[in-house]
């Protein structure tokens, strides 16, 4: 079992900032600025650590958001000004995973740890420089990984992918491509076996889905608005897609069905594709009805 622990602040520039595209970077800046070397943040983010690079790290930085809304930038679009004054929001969440801190050699009964990483972020913090923003913590929440899903009813889900989202298929041995080519959609069966990979960096056990071949079949697209989009990501343009997605639950089987929704509610902790530490792959997601 694992825990997802969701630490949500207030940001408020002392003056007009322009920021990185990717707005969860100007999080990571604060957060390095705050955390001291040697402590858990700091080895999970801070770009001279070996572990910084390791694939599933176990903290996830959203975007700044203002009045919900996640803020980013695409190539060629506008920049990102965060106004001084105004209020903003961000989100960092902690998987407390006993086999991802073994994996990543954290040790053991770091969350504890981390909490007080998280509460030591508030106060005011430097900016690019020389800028200053004020950081608040507003709440912290926890859930376990045995109450994802569970509280979960209807016949059909909507995902909205707030953030670009890079989905990446799968790549054969055989091939021997080493790039990485994300999909355009959300497919269900990608959307699934992203969320079960990382699930199993979490959790020892029985794989969450039983049967892939049954994913396309269970979990139906009804309708959509995607989208795709370019975005800047470690000096290049990487191709991916936002909006959002309806899905028909169709599984026969109560444990199957279970397990799609266990998965689904996860992303919105953890994120959904590629690079979901800086807060790419943000779902939110409602139950529908058949009406």
């Amino acid at each position: 079992m694992f825990t997802l622990i969701r630490a949500s602040f207030t940001l408020i520039p002392s003056r007009d900032l322009i920021a990185q595209p990717i707005t969860s970077k100007v999080v990571k800046q604060v957060i390095l600025r705050k955390a001291r070397p040697g402590s858990i943040l700091h080895k999970l983010l801070a770009d001279d650590s070996p572990i910084s690079r390791a694939p599933e790290k176990p903290v996830k930085m959203s975007m700044i958001s203002r009045a919900g809304r996640p803020l980013w930038n695409w190539v060629g679009g506008y920049p990102v000004v965060l106004r001084g004054g105004e209020e903003y929001g961000f989100d960092v969440v902690y998987v407390d995973s006993p086999i991802a801190e073994k994996r990543l050699g954290l040790g053991e009964g770091v969350a504890g740890r981390v909490i007080e990483e998280l509460t030591g972020l508030e106060g005011r913090s430097a900016v690019y420089g020389s800028g200053e923003a004020t950081i608040s913590l507003t709440s912290i929440t926890a859930v376990s990984s045995d109450q994802l899903g569970a509280d979960l009813r209807g016949s059909g889900v909507r995902l909205e992918f707030q953030t670009p989202t890079l989905l990446q298929y799968p790549k054969p041995s055989r091939l021997r491509i080493r790039e990485s080519v994300h999909s355009l959609y959300p497919t269900p069966h990608l959307l699934i076996m992203n969320l079960a990979q990382k699930w199993e960096m979490y959790e020892s056990g029985k794989r969450p889905v039983g049967i892939p071949a049954y994913i396309p079949f269970e979990l139906r697209e009804v309708d959509h608005g995607i989208r795709p989009i370019t975005i800047p990501l470690n000096g290049v343009g990487e191709r991916g897609f936002t909006g959002w997605a309806v899905y028909r639950l169709a599984a026969a089987s109560q444990e199957r069905l279970g397990s799609y929704l266990r998965l689904l509610h996860m992303a919105t902790f953890t994120g959904v594709g590629h690079s979901t530490s800086l807060g790419l792959g943000q779902v939110a997601l409602s139950m529908l009805n058949h009406a």
